[in-house]
């Protein structure tokens, strides 16, 4: 499941830049296991789990990101960078106008590259 939703350092960052959505996955804790995904409607166990945050895919984010901004008149719609020829070492990209001459991210995986752009946003007041 880790490559389908965000790791749990980016469920933190979201968290911390207003992501309030439910989700599927939630990222939860308890005194046996370390940090661990659950679905929503999991059975629960004996051991108490403590919730730490959402677990969003990456669909789940790039339904709540603007499809365009608007910079000096232009709008500048969303790009989503999959391809092998980057210049980042990292897998996928997602940015904003152009050759992301307006915002661009990095990410391991698309997930963490929609809420790395999700925080972005969020932090700018661009949601």
């Amino acid at each position: 499941m880790n490559n389908i939703t965000v790791s749990l350092e980016m469920a933190k960052k979201l968290k911390e830049a207003g992501w309030k959505k439910e989700t599927e996955l939630k990222w939860y804790i308890n005194r046996l296991f370390p940090a661990h995904l659950r679905f929503r409607n999991e059975v629960q166990r004996e051991i108490d789990d403590t919730f730490l945050a959402y677990a969003p895919t990456a669909e789940e984010i790039l339904r709540e990101l603007p499809d365009h901004l608007l910079k000096n008149g232009i709008k500048r719609r969303i790009t989503i960078d999959i391809s092998d020829n980057r210049v980042d070492k990292n897998k996928y990209g997602i940015f904003y106008g152009s050759g992301g001459e307006l915002y661009t991210v990095y990410g391991d995986t698309l997930a963490n590259a929609a809420a790395q752009m999700y925080c972005h946003l969020s932090t700018n007041n661009l949601l």
